[in-house]
């Protein structure tokens, strides 16, 4: 592992909610309380991220999250940015990639996109109707195919020969990114990893929980493995995250609780 990945931590901004103890959140026999509590615009940095995961190759974007079905829509992680969108961050042209859900008037879109050099903003998006309390969502790329996956079921794919897709020059978040602009997330997160390689080939699958990352794994985030209030990347040996204060001293914090 280079110097580079070893550096990795998370700073956490959050806000205290409460946590349904009957959540299901990996499945229907397997209950945990080890979870990510996001409300508002509160978010995970990953610090020392930049660059980290190349679009323009194989990877995987995995987690397992929980949302309230609303009117609101819900950023669950990334690194996008655009022209104008803070006096903090500039950038000649839209870049990075967003996780989000969309909400519609009678129904919610699963939606990845990415800026690149020839079309700006592109969007792999499907309608998806939510049956479960919790979702495993998967984004991938295997060759040319980059695929929407949620539950083990393709929500929506896309060929993106030819595309340059844009890396942005900042950190990675879990939760809407900051110095956006309005995003908000309301709900949770259990697990979280960023990967150089296309883990699910093959659909439909069962989901389950992954309990040790692989020697392709950038970041693996499985919310259970907390020391001294600090979130640990089970990828590094000291890949930890600190809570510091966000916004000159205002609380925006992520809320972690483990029984």
């Amino acid at each position: 592992m280079s110097a580079f990945h070893s550096r990795i931590t998370i700073l956490l901004f959050l806000t205290v909610s409460s946590l349904n103890p009957e959540l299901h959140i990996f499945g229907e026999e397997e209950q945990t309380h080890n979870l990510g509590q996001f409300l508002g615009n509160s978010f995970v940095e990953i610090e020392d991220s930049q660059g980290l995961i190349d679009l323009n190759k194989d990877f995987t974007i995995e987690m397992w999250v929980s949302w309230q079905p609303t009117g609101r829509n819900e950023y669950f992680a990334g690194d996008e940015a655009w022209p104008g969108m803070s006096n903090q961050i500039h950038v000649q042209g839209n870049c990075g990639w967003v996780l989000r859900k969309l909400a519609r008037e009678k129904y919610e879109v699963l939606d990845f996109t990415f800026g690149c050099k020839e079309m700006g903003w592109v969007n792999v998006k499907g309608q998806y109707q939510k049956t479960t309390p919790a979702v495993h969502l998967v984004v991938s790329r295997f060759k040319d195919v980059i695929a929407v996956i949620a539950n083990g079921q393709i929500v929506a794919q896309q060929n993106v020969r030819g595309l340059t897709i844009l890396p942005a020059p900042t950190a990675t978040y879990l939760g809407p990114r900051k110095y956006g602009h309005e995003r908000t997330f309301n709900g949770t997160i259990g697990f979280f990893r960023l990967s150089n390689i296309a883990h699910y080939r093959k659909t439909p699958f069962r989901p389950k929980l992954i309990e040790e990352p692989d020697k392709n794994d950038l970041v693996f985030y499985n919310f259970r493995e907390i020391k001294n209030g600090s979130l640990i990347d089970l990828t590094q040996d000291s890949g930890t995250g600190v809570t510091r204060p966000a916004h000159h001293g205002l609380s925006h914090n992520v809320k972690f609780t483990s029984d």
